[in-house]
């Protein structure tokens, strides 16, 4: 019994790093994590300016200002509302998931700033996503 515990030690460090590394192949910035929020913009921009949905667009757009203002809380319900459409293409619903997570990132820093409206723009923008995530499960 030890020596399966042992073993899992070493496997599963390795099968998290590979998951996190990804499987290679294609373009290598499209499936990481934006270190920032106008990086998240500019990948969100390029991502969707040749789609054919006007709407989705529209969103992108709307999701990508919001990001480079650092409107968190209009960041976080714009790339909800995306999440939820039918028809993405894989390389849009990873790159929404990227621009989440750089947003998710940027809040956890925002909360940890010694600057008093900082902390709480991230503490409003922390209870909008958490709402929105609560409404999410609900609808599942």
């Amino acid at each position: 019994m030890r020596r399966i515990s042992y073993l899992w030690l070493g496997v599963l460090p390795a099968a998290v790093s590979l998951l996190l590394a990804g499987c290679g192949g294609g373009d290598s910035g499209s499936s990481s994590i934006p270190k920032s929020s106008e990086e998240a913009a500019s990948e969100l921009e390029k991502t969707f300016k040749d789609t054919s949905e006007p709407g989705m667009k529209k969103q992108a757009n709307q999701a990508s200002q919001a990001l480079k203002n650092k409107n968190y809380k209009k960041a976080a319900e714009t790339l909800t509302r995306m999440q939820k459409q039918k028809g993405l293409k894989f390389q849009q619903r990873m790159q929404i998931r990227n621009s989440r997570a750089a947003l998710e990132k940027e809040i956890a820093e925002g909360l940890e700033s010694s600057d008093p409206k900082e902390r709480e723009r991230a503490r409003a923008a922390r209870r909008r996503l958490q709402q929105l995530n609560q409404q999410q499960m609900q609808n599942r």
